[in-house]
């Protein structure tokens, strides 16, 4: 669990305990009052009960939305967080594709390629180890079918060896860049795709972003 999650669910249930404290104080001193002050108080402390039933509702959708999120923080423990070039999350962004043509180390095959630029950071105060990443498209234009994401066609992998930075230190914010590669001459297919990015270490995925790649002709 993230310390920021852990101190929200911590304050929360100070809060929860503090609003049944103060009820309990409340409840205590109304069964004080003289038998006229009867009806009244009764009202008085229906509407407490209410206001209290209230916030206890709105208090547990919170800790819902933070359970949500602490699933997410589980899966994605050793978070990385990846950011577009203006600085808003990479999720959601629509990213200029510029298709190019070079040699592809791998087979020594030339083919069409492409630089996906963004910024990555590294939430952790430990070093990432080294990474491994897996783009994904919904247009079969990458080198094989998707073997773990059924709502895209193709998968295309990133090996360590051959990123200019395959781990990141904690703490570490920088600009990355991926070369991908393509199967033909992709600006035939010209226009706009959804893509998703995963980073994994040797223990599991630690980012994603889904983004809209714009492939220009």
């Amino acid at each position: 669990m993230s310390d920021s999650i852990k101190i929200k669910f911590e304050e929360i249930d100070k809060y929860l305990s503090s609003i049944d404290k103060y009820i309990d104080d409340i409840k205590w001193s109304i069964g004080g009052i003289a038998a006229f002050l009867l009806t009244g108080s009764s009202i008085f402390t229906i509407a407490i009960n209410w206001n209290y039933n209230q916030e206890k509702i709105t208090l547990r959708e919170l800790k819902k939305e933070l359970k949500e999120e602490l699933k997410i923080s589980k899966i994605y423990s050793h978070e990385i967080k990846l950011t577009g070039l203006n600085g808003s999350p990479l999720t959601g962004q629509k990213i200029p594709i510029k298709i190019g043509n070079k040699i592809d180390k791998r087979d020594n095959i030339e083919k069409s390629f492409t630089d996906i630029k963004f910024i990555i950071n590294n939430q952790s105060n430990t070093e990432t180890g080294s990474l491994f990443i897996k783009l994904y498209t919904k247009a079969p234009f990458i080198s094989s079918p998707s073997t773990d994401e059924p709502n895209f066609e193709s998968e295309t992998y990133i090996h360590p060896t051959d990123l200019d930075t395959p781990n990141i230190p904690g703490q570490y914010t920088t600009n990355y860049f991926l070369t991908v590669y393509f199967n033909f001459d992709i600006t035939k297919t010209a226009g706009e795709h959804e893509m998703l990015l995963k980073f994994y270490n040797k223990n599991g995925p630690i980012g994603v972003a889904k983004f809209t790649g714009i492939i220009e002709k």
